[in-house]
């Protein structure tokens, strides 16, 4: 069968292509635009059925934002936007550690990169199960995208009142805790007596107060005093006062 010519109406955006299973052209909307230096695009179909007038109207519907097409993907319910509710929400943030914080929002940014404009009820269980098994070489990367995603949907539909429906990560079973950090070998901690000055008094600050490394070597001379010293629990982000090693 040969394809009929190409319909002569034009306008600013529209765009014409032959459908092979209906042999007919079909009319679209196209609008591009640039995130982060990325390129996005969006197609919408006219239903116009050969009516020019009915065209017409779904054009200029198009042009002014109020297609219905259009509106199913309101920007407030993008990833984006339930990442930005929650970095601000007083009552979330207050609670939560500055390591915490910094661990989700490593987390956040690494998952908007690809799906920050997209909506979020678009998302899959599938999907999150997809990428929880693309990370599965680093387990906790892995875990931690489907517990961020989790917790971001719950936080969008229970206090939010976002129209999302079931949450798509609740469920996926998790890789789980790995092997236990394995102590500094006795040889290791042996050539610390020669090491740089520097290298020699963070290992020693790691290995003497027990804490996780940026906690201890961000300690002050003022966090000792006589037998005792004040010491920090990141992830509770407190301090208290023990017992100071020789």
């Amino acid at each position: 069968m040969r394809r009929p010519p190409k319909p002569r109406i034009q306008k600013p955006r529209l765009t014409w292509r032959w459908d092979a299973r209906k042999s007919i052209w079909q009319p679209y909307h196209r609008v591009t635009w640039r995130i982060d230096g990325k390129k996005r695009e969006k197609n919408i179909l006219l239903k116009w059925e050969g009516d020019a007038e009915k065209l017409d109207h779904l054009y200029w519907s198009c042009e002014s934002g109020s297609h219905e097409a259009q509106s199913e993907t309101k920007t407030q319910y993008t990833w984006k936007s339930i990442v930005i509710e929650w970095r601000k929400d007083p009552r979330i943030q207050g609670k939560l550690a500055d390591s915490t914080k910094k661990s989700y929002r490593i987390t956040m940014d690494a998952f908007l990169e690809k799906n920050g404009d997209k909506a979020m009820k678009n998302t899959t269980r599938q999907g999150v199960r997809a990428m929880h098994e693309y990370f599965a070489a680093t387990p906790r990367k892995a875990d931690k995208f489907v517990q961020v995603i989790s917790m971001l949907w719950n936080y969008a539909a229970k206090k939010k009142d976002w129209p999302l429906g079931e949450n798509p990560a609740e469920g996926i079973d998790l890789f789980g805790k790995q092997r236990e950090y394995e102590p500094w070998p006795e040889w290791l901690v042996a050539q610390l007596v020669d090491a740089d000055p520097v290298v020699r008094g963070a290992a020693e600050l790691i290995l003497g107060t027990g804490q996780r490394p940026t906690a201890a070597i961000q300690m002050k001379r003022s966090d000792f005093s006589g037998d005792y010293m004040r010491v920090s629990d990141e992830k509770g982000d407190e301090q208290f006062e023990i017992y100071c090693p020789e």
